[in-house]
């Protein structure tokens, strides 16, 4: 369904903060979505020197070119049952909220995956009337149409937003 919204680009900056903080005050609660854009906001590389230094046999073995790429290969690993109870306490938590002030925070989510963290964040934001959504990310900070009265879209750089939050 998201996928077929009208998507609205940032129009919003700095001047935006009060606001934010003024829903971070005034929510139950707040989920936080953070994408690859975060790490990169404050200078991570997933590739070069230090992905050649400290993942090479990864590359070797699987053939990635990065560390990005490389977290989504489907190892098999005992990890699977960590993050089955991660997804049920995140069901819980959501089930849980579903109805109260919850503001949804994105931080650095494009659009290389956004069936992980953007369109559910739309989507929740779209059901429950009381909730908003912030998306900060340079470059990359979008929402549909259907809820941008209830969104603050802030094409910047997120420490530099957060900062001022």
């Amino acid at each position: 369904m998201c996928s077929k919204m009208k998507i609205t680009k940032s129009t919003k900056n700095y001047s935006a903060c009060p606001q934010i903080k003024e829903l971070l005050n005034e929510c139950d609660s707040v989920l936080i979505g953070a994408g690859a854009g975060l790490s990169v906001s404050e200078g991570f590389s997933y590739s070069g020197k230090r992905f050649e230094k400290y993942f090479s046999d990864f590359k070797n073995k699987y053939g990635f070119s990065d560390m990005y790429s490389g977290g989504f290969y489907p190892y098999k690993t005992i990890e699977d049952s960590f993050w089955e109870k991660a997804a049920a306490r995140y069901s819980t938590f959501i089930e849980k909220h579903q109805n109260k002030k919850i503001l949804f925070l994105e931080l650095g989510v494009g659009f290389n995956t956004p069936g992980i963290i953007k369109y559910p964040f739309w989507q929740m934001t779209l059901q429950n009337p009381v909730s908003h959504y912030v998306s900060i990310n340079k470059g990359e900070s979008y929402c549909p149409t259907e809820i941008q009265n209830r969104s603050f879209c802030i094409d910047e750089d997120i420490g530099k937003v957060l900062e001022r939050l």
